[in-house]
């Protein structure tokens, strides 16, 4: 009969169900480990056995995956699913091999038909150290402390972990929460020419850098702070150029790159 609709015509995407609308974001509905990830294609597996297009719960698109640790950690955005044990992801990810736990988590119910639990917390401080000491106390309210970092006009955003932004106004002096046992080398004394902390004493991952120019009379001339990413990249160069006369500071400007 013309426009009836058959069993088969029916696809679960096309349907929210009452554990997808009642998602608050971190309902998970299925769990597994990441064995690999090769050009972005991750594959994982489940004990017991399971699959990405299990009938009571498959695996979307715009589904929320959490990676609680290893290399790979953190909140991705499932892009598309490949085979049975194999999906791609919406942001970035690095080569891996091993095992990785992972949570398959529902987004919030809600944003799907437009509308979104979460609350908005309004910052009122009209300064940048206490908007962000009010930051502060919002995200550590919560269970992860995780929030939604934009990635430009018409890109998607990812999870950010506050507590270990990799940003300046954060790590002006120095690492603190998200960063237990960093560890700071200073070169040069008693006028440094560089200080520079680590994640730990291995000294094989930088964070942040502080390089020291000096003029003959020992008052520094410029100094440079470098902003690392997790691969050892600079992503934040400020230099900071002064002017003096004689021993007294009168001026000084910065540049960011």
């Amino acid at each position: 009969m013309s426009g009836t609709i058959r069993k088969a015509d029916l696809v679960d995407i096309d349907f929210l169900d009452a554990p997808e609308l009642e998602s608050d974001g971190t309902s998970v509905y299925l769990s597994g480990s990441i064995t690999s990830v090769v050009s972005g294609l991750l594959t994982v597996s489940f004990t017991p056995d399971n699959s990405l297009f299990a009938t009571d719960n498959p695996v979307e698109a715009g589904d929320l995956i959490h990676i609680g640790s290893g290399a790979i950690a953190g909140w991705y955005t499932i892009a598309g699913i490949s085979s049975d044990y194999t999906f791609t992801v919406v942001e970035s990810i690095s080569g891996f091999s091993g095992s990785a736990a992972v949570d398959f988590i529902y987004p919030a119910g809600a944003s799907r038909i437009g509308f979104s639990p979460k609350p908005t917390h309004i910052i009122t401080d009209n300064t940048v150290e206490g908007a962000f000491t009010q930051l502060d106390q919002v995200l550590t309210a919560g269970a992860l402390g995780y929030f939604l970092s934009s990635a430009g006009i018409n890109l998607s955003p990812s999870w950010v972990n506050h507590d270990t932004l990799r940003k300046a106004v954060h790590l002006w002096n120095g690492p603190f929460e998200g960063f237990s046992g960093a560890y700071q080398e200073v070169v040069g004394s008693p006028f440094p020419t560089s200080a520079t902390w680590y994640t730990s004493s291995a000294k094989t991952n930088k964070i942040i850098e502080k390089d020291y120019t000096y003029n003959t009379n020992k008052t520094i001339s410029v100094l440079v702070w470098k902003v690392y990413d997790l691969s050892g990249s600079v992503i934040t160069t400020i230099t900071e150029t002064r002017n003096y006369t004689g021993p007294f500071l009168i001026n000084r400007t910065r540049t960011i790159t």
